[in-house]
């Protein structure tokens, strides 16, 4: 093996999960991250795991351009490397969302842009992109403002669907190829809507299994909701399900915020924003006055995600401050419909005129995370890292077979130990030009055991699992074993795993001070870091040089797996039990 930079990684799982709750906390990570750029007018933020490492990348479109892209390199740290990747368009982006159009386990990237040609970057695997927008049939070039990845005919291959401004949204169809192509399908599907159409949500509202549609138009025009038929056929039924608001609409979020395994609305708009409580016949009731989460200021983006773990879904919406003096907000659900917003002063309450937002674990500690896409004077992108001490939690990464490869349209149910049901959906758009982590997280509170889990896949194949601990991220292929989720390396790291290096950890049952035996091809240039089941690193050395190495784990319990990676490659493993 050549003398690379070797990377010995330590992992291990806590026997015991957190039951402690601190204060609630964000705290803005911004300059640490590296996003604190000047200029370019950013508005839109997706995430997105681009080579599979299981670490959340991001990627910040500008009206002005360049795009920027953010890749996790664990640790904190993330790198900006669009240029290199081949994703630094220049133009008046809008919006982009990532999914695996060719499910060949690598994601694309669709940026929408404004009055001018959209672009489709097709993922090669090697840390580059290739611009196939010509040949894959992709010719939209209006006035773009959201952009979403779906199954919409469950045939396995993800389509494309693209909100315009006055022009005709389009439903890309998948021809289901090697080399992505697209047809446009939106006569055929019954989408055809050249109105003000701004943020857009697919979910399934009436869990039968399908993808629906959920439109939000601006300038007076009633927001629009389509139920699909299982092939890719839909019918508008907006009035008749009480969901036709007219105002001046602008993101959509979906997620049950009532544990009653119906997925719920969150809309927002210039002026006041609007939730509704989907009452599993059809129809959706107006929870707003309520709920008192009808916020007026000029919303953009918006996500539903368990930002406390406390097992019920919370709210955030992103304000533009500086068309309308209002912040940011995040309203906390207290249950039984009832919601406190969070003190204007914390850092969540951003005035740095906000439209993309996105969620998800961006160092994998088990808390949810916030980014967001700011258009005001400071131009920078803000990354807030949740810091909450938060209750029990399970979160999955999937993976599909006979679904979409990105799994998107795959439903978790969970039934905890005190009965409660949670349920998710994995999405690929959301809000107002924002896309949330593909995994699926959960919530619990200070419930420390669950019931039963079962997965929907868009297949129609019905996979309950059970035995799994809290506190751990789990990978889950469709109709296979869940196995835990390792962080920093390939998802195919596990099956090229070779033993020719013989390394050696002593004491093993140990106690408090743990030996390394490097073998001689390993003994220059190693990174050590220790990183728990979460991601969390609590021990770093950089460069050692030597045979063996000593570590104090002194306070540590649980069970380790003790881990090297070389050249992106694991190349041996021990167990490591305290």
């Amino acid at each position: 093996m050549q003398n690379y930079q070797q990377i010995f990684v330590i992992y291990f799982t806590l026997l015991f999960a957190q039951t402690s709750f601190g204060q609630f906390a964000f705290q803005d990570i911004s300059a640490t991250v590296g996003t604190m750029e000047q200029g370019g007018q950013n508005i839109g933020i997706s995430f997105c795991d681009y080579n599979n490492d299981n670490l959340e990348d991001f990627y910040v479109v500008y009206r002005t351009g360049p795009n920027h892209f953010y890749k996790n390199q664990g640790n904190g740290v993330f790198t900006e490397i669009a240029q290199e990747l081949g994703l630094n368009f220049r133009g008046n982006s809008r919006t982009a969302v990532w999914g695996d159009l060719n499910n060949d386990g690598f994601e694309d990237v669709y940026i929408g842009n404004m009055n001018e040609a959209d672009v489709l970057y097709f993922n090669n695997g090697d840390d580059t992109f290739t611009d196939i927008t010509a040949i894959a049939g992709i010719e939209n070039d209006s006035r773009v403002f959201s952009a979403n990845m779906v199954d919409v005919n469950q045939d396995g291959w993800l389509d494309i669907y693209v909100s315009n401004s006055n022009s005709d949204n389009v439903l890309y169809l998948n021809n289901g190829e090697k080399n992505p192509s697209f047809t446009n399908y939106t006569t055929a599907a019954g989408l055809k809507d050249t109105r003000h159409c701004m943020g857009v949500v697919f979910f399934d509202m009436d869990n039968d299994g399908d993808e629906d549609l959920y439109v939000t138009h601006d300038a007076n025009i009633p927001n629009t909701l389509y139920q699909n038929d299982g092939t890719g056929h839909f019918t508008e039924m907006g009035q008749a399900a009480g969901v036709a608001y007219r105002g001046f609409g602008m993101g959509v979020d979906a997620g049950d915020l009532d544990n009653d395994g119906l997925l719920d609305l969150y809309v927002t708009n210039l002026y006041a924003n609007v939730l509704y409580i989907n009452q599993g016949d059809g129809t959706f009731l107006d929870f707003t006055d309520i709920s008192k989460v009808g916020d007026v200021g000029m919303g953009w983006g918006a996500s539903i995600f368990d930002f406390d773990n406390d097992g019920l879904n919370d709210i955030y919406v992103g304000n533009d401050s500086y068309f309308y003096p209002l912040p940011n907000l995040l309203y906390e659900n207290k249950g039984n419909y009832k919601f406190s917003s969070m003190d204007t002063a914390a850092v969540v309450s951003s005035m740095q005129g906000t439209y993309g937002v996105a969620t998800g674990d961006l160092n994998n500690d088990g808390i949810q995370d916030l980014a967001l896409a700011n258009i005001g004077s400071k131009d920078n992108t803000q990354i807030l890292k949740n810091e909450l001490d938060a209750g029990y939690w399970i979160g999955f990464k999937l993976t599909g077979t006979e679904s979409n490869h990105s799994a998107i349209g795959t439903r978790i149910e969970i039934r905890d130990n005190r009965g409660d049901l949670h349920v998710d959906q994995v999405t690929a758009g959301n809000g107002y030009a924002g896309q949330n982590s593909k995994r699926i997280h959960f919530g619990f509170g200070n419930v420390a055991a669950i019931k039963s889990i079962k997965i929907i896949w868009p297949s129609g194949l019905v996979q309950e699992i059970d035995g799994l601990d809290l506190g751990q991220y789990y990978s889950v292929v469709e109709g296979q074993t869940p196995t835990v989720l390792a962080f920093g390396m390939t998802t195919s790291a596990p099956e090229i795993l070779a033993n020719d290096f013989d390394i050696s950890v002593f004491p093993n049952p140990t106690s408090r001070f743990l030996r390394v035996d490097l073998p001689a091809d390993l003994r220059s240039g190693v990174s050590v870091r220790m990183v728990n089941s979460v991601g969390q690193v609590v021990y770093h050395r950089v460069n050692f040089q030597g045979p063996q190495l000593e570590i104090d784990l002194d306070r540590l319990t649980g069970s380790f797996e003790v881990l090297i990676e070389g050249d992106g490659v694991l190349v041996g493993r021990r167990v490591l039990v305290f």
